[in-house]
């Protein structure tokens, strides 16, 4: 889910309804407090999937999205053994999707070169600034920001064989222009999928929050938690990292977390899959949701679900942290959330997402 700033609506694409491999490929828009579904699907468009990253491109002025998992109707096998991986990538505008890099897409044969290799879970935020995009030996440097993309779980061996072995990337990305660029460095905070990351216009930085650091083999994925600060008792990351001038900074670095321990790691537990958007109007980052594995602590249920809200304080010296908010008092992992920046609403929105119970479709928004 993404607002689209030339459209002037937010756009809402795909997703998992939990119920065998039905994933959903329509697209809606969302405007005036009203939900309307654009085409039946729209065509061309990219098929049904889930863990997909889907943002804003204000370079490009485009709904940027970029791979995904699907029931491989149209990512290809060919990249993984056990995952359905997609690596295509394709921009809205105009109320039309168009494909961009057709990598790993096996309804289109031209793939594009360079592209990250497909992958699910992968984080991807529009960055402004444009000293931010000019990392490695990328040519041609954009005149305004661009998009970053990290992580993401993708085949790292043996892809297509039972020896298949999958672990997290820890390689950045640049999107502007229309392509992919190849930075060649990795991010200095611990590989991992499925975080959050987003541009704190009032911090003016890229934030970096939460995760899993997990490797897969034989079938089976093993949430580890090795390599990234988390707090003792569970295998989520609960480290906070700050992106400016291309380089990163830790955050939480001195106030102890919910569990009394001053370890890097942020006052809630760790976590992945929440929703995490940047408020213009009331100028701070907010998260909500997510999957800890922690048991009724702080802010999760009896099956280890998030139901807080929260928003990002900024510190002098790397001290940032949470601070609680109040949210909608739903636990529930991987919810779709945005600002919508829209002249009739200007509110913070919130979609679906899955606990214990089951996958949900209600709408929920901040203001």
């Amino acid at each position: 889910m993404a607002y689209d700033a030339l459209d002037g609506y937010v756009v809402y694409f795909g997703g998992y309804t939990g119920s065998g491999s039905t994933y959903v490929g329509a697209t809606w828009e969302f405007a005036g407090g009203c939900w309307k579904q654009l085409g039946n699907p729209l065509s061309p468009s990219p098929d049904g999937r889930s863990q997909f990253s889907m943002v804003w491109d204000g370079g490009d002025n485009e709904v940027l999205l970029f791979g995904g998992s699907d029931a491989g109707s149209q990512c290809s096998t060919s990249n993984s053994y056990y995952f359905y991986l997609c690596g295509d990538t394709w921009k809205f505008s105009g109320g039309a999707w168009t494909e961009v890099c057709s990598n790993g897409d096996t309804t289109n044969s031209s793939a594009c070169s360079p592209s990250p290799q497909p992958r699910f879970g992968a984080m991807m935020a529009y960055d402004p600034v444009q000293n931010d995009c000019k990392i490695g030996t990328v040519t041609s440097p954009p005149t305004t920001g661009c998009v970053i993309l990290f992580g993401g779980l993708i085949c790292n061996s043996g892809c297509t064989g039972s020896s298949e072995a999958d672990a997290d990337s820890s390689l950045i990305w640049e999107f502007y222009g229309g392509h992919w660029y190849d930075t060649g460095s990795s991010a200095t905070p611990t590989s991992r999928d499925s975080g959050m990351l987003i541009y704190d216009s009032v911090d003016n930085y890229l934030l970096l929050y939460g995760g899993e650091h997990q490797t897969c083999s034989s079938g089976s994925c093993t949430f580890t938690g090795g390599g990234c600060v988390y707090d003792n008792k569970n295998s989520f990351c609960d480290d906070a990292w700050s992106f400016t001038g291309a380089a990163w900074t830790q955050q939480c670095t001195s106030t102890a977390d919910v569990w009394g321990n001053t370890v890097n790691a942020c006052y809630p537990v760790g976590r992945e899959g929440s929703g995490m958007v940047y408020d213009s109007y009331r100028t701070f980052t907010m998260m909500y949701g997510g999957y800890s594995g922690v048991i009724s602590k702080n802010d999760t249920d009896a099956y280890g679900y998030a139901s807080g809200a929260w928003y990002w304080a900024a510190g002098s010296g790397g001290t940032g942290n949470w601070k609680a908010m109040t949210g909608p008092g739903v636990s529930r992992d991987s919810p779709s959330m945005v600002y919508d920046a829209g002249v009739q609403d200007s509110y913070v929105l919130v979609l679906g997402g899955d606990n214990h119970a089951g996958y949900y479709y209600t709408t929920y928004v901040f203001k």
